[in-house]
């Protein structure tokens, strides 16, 4: 466990989380077990990063008393689901009408066309873009008259952003592929989203495939700043709300993914791997080790703070 950032991370299959005489219990697959008492434990996150996890309904109830993070991630982030710090629905007065005007605001075309605006102006400032390719993105945002008129803007700028990185170099040993070297592109040319998703979410080198992890735990921690000032994940501006998505989580995870690829490419760039770190499935997606996982996780904890996220959302309500 890092126990200055509180980071509890277990990637193995077939874990548990239970409950022994007041203390949370982490069983392992292979049966032994670790407690944390109530109060003293010094946890903030637990991640359950493995497949057959179960997590019994006390353990849950502790992890929100005790003010304890809880994700079950897949650990090429395409799935994520995780338990806020509270069991259940904000009902107060204030956090009601705030959920009313996030659904007014994202049903009244008009507005959601600004507020999507706004975010991406907010991206924009965060960017540090050449002054000229700056200068003609915020022009184009201006004279945008429709939610994909200002996807395109946004597309552009992630273009022109991720041209900094392109040729950044990883080092390994002689086993790992050639292209594993060089990160060229979040993803690869052959692979295609899933479902709809971006092709970016399947990452074709080890680069990108931190990237993505590192994104996924960045928006469990927007979705937590969502839900704990009462406001729905789900119903975005420039995300459109669709089943299964996270939409307005992904629209607060634009304000600091600048600020999280810096990290990230900082971190590729800062030691050296082994072929055995990373994993190719079939299909030829890259995907963490359990250790470079760990890494991922406890750098975006490290790097962004939880107020940083519940700032980030306020930006945004105040455009409502």
């Amino acid at each position: 466990m890092a126990k200055k950032l509180g980071l509890y991370y277990l990637p193995e299959d077939g874990v548990a989380l239970q409950m022994r005489r007041g203390a949370l219990a982490a069983r392992g697959a292979d049966g032994a077990v670790r407690l944390f008492e109530p109060r003293v434990h010094g946890l903030r996150t637990i991640l359950l990063a493995g497949h057959g996890a179960s997590i019994s309904s006390e353990a849950i109830r502790w992890c929100a008393r005790e003010g304890v993070s809880l994700y079950v991630v897949e650990r090429n982030g395409e799935c994520m689901a995780l338990f806020a710090n509270a069991t259940f629905a904000d009902g107060r007065r204030k956090a009601l009408h705030l959920r009313q005007k996030q659904f007014a605001a994202v049903l009244d075309p008009c507005k959601r066309l600004e507020i999507a605006r706004k975010i991406i102006f907010a991206k924009l400032g965060t960017l540090e873009l050449h002054s000229r390719d700056a200068k003609a993105l915020r022009a184009k945002l201006v004279s945008a008259r429709t939610l994909i008129d200002i996807l395109t803007v946004e597309a552009g700028a992630g273009a022109a952003y991720f041209m900094r990185w392109r040729g950044i170099e990883m080092r390994f040993n002689k086993d790992a592929p050639q292209h594993w070297r060089v990160f060229n592109a979040r993803a690869g040319s052959f692979l295609r989203g899933k479902s709809g998703m971006s092709p970016a979410r399947h990452s074709a080198t080890p680069a990108g495939a931190c990237l993505n992890y590192a994104f996924a735990i960045a928006l469990g921690q927007c979705t937590r700043a969502i839900i704990g000032m009462g406001l729905d994940a789900c119903m975005g501006f420039l995300h459109s709300p669709k089943p299964g998505r996270l939409s307005f989580s992904y629209d607060a995870l634009e304000l600091h993914r600048a600020r999280l690829t810096q990290a990230v490419f900082n971190y590729v760039q800062g030691r050296a791997f082994k072929r055995s770190d990373f994993q190719l499935s079939p299909e030829g997606i890259v995907r963490l080790s359990p250790l470079v996982a760990k890494e991922v996780v406890a750098l975006v904890l490290k790097e962004i703070s939880f107020k940083d996220y519940v700032a980030g959302t306020r930006k945004i309500v105040k455009w409502f």
